[in-house]
């Protein structure tokens, strides 16, 4: 019963299915894992800057009134602080956006960063498992090479053995 060459692809095939398959699986949940992580942190960073920024507005807005109430009859005075509350808060947001937007920044290179390191492992890992199972694949082709010599040396031998036999046993008839 020989193996054609498909049957052993096929087998090769399944056997590197079985060798990777977890481990192709297990980094997909990973990467997976690390999105899902790196999107609820930019949504959290997001949230905060809202709400720190909300709380800014109100902040502002609460002294803002407090100064008008005081100030009252000083327009000028009054015009002036709120100019310069409301540069601090645009000051301010575009703080915030800098720092939001060096934040996604970072983490899109970090994920780029472990993807490229998860497939460069993968990949080493791929061709160590290919390199094994060629040499196997190999091995064993030069077994069964071997093992077809040997059977065939065997034949041989037992076809001589059987001549002799024949010719030694017709003499004593």
């Amino acid at each position: 019963m020989s193996d054609t060459p498909n049957d052993t692809e096929a087998s090769m095939e399944q056997v590197r299915d079985l060798l990777f398959g977890a481990q192709v699986r297990q980094i997909e949940d990973r990467l997976r894992r690390q999105e899902e992580m790196v999107i609820k942190r930019l949504d959290d960073l997001q949230n905060e800057l809202r709400e720190s920024l909300a709380s800014i507005e109100q902040k502002l807005s609460a002294r803002i009134k407090d100064e008008t109430h005081k100030q009252g009859d000083k327009n000028a005075s009054v015009d002036s602080k709120i100019n310069t509350l409301k540069n601090e808060l645009e000051e301010k947001s575009r703080l915030l956006n800098d720092s939001l937007n060096r934040a996604e920044g970072s983490l899109g290179g970090l994920i780029a960063d472990s993807n490229d390191q998860l497939i460069t492992a993968l990949s080493e890992k791929y061709q160590v498992q290919n390199n094994a199972l060629e040499a196997l694949d190999r091995q064993l082709r030069n077994d069964l090479v071997a093992k077809q010599t040997l059977s065939l040396f065997l034949g041989q031998l037992a076809a001589k053995v059987s001549e002799n036999g024949d010719s030694n046993g017709d003499t004593h008839n």
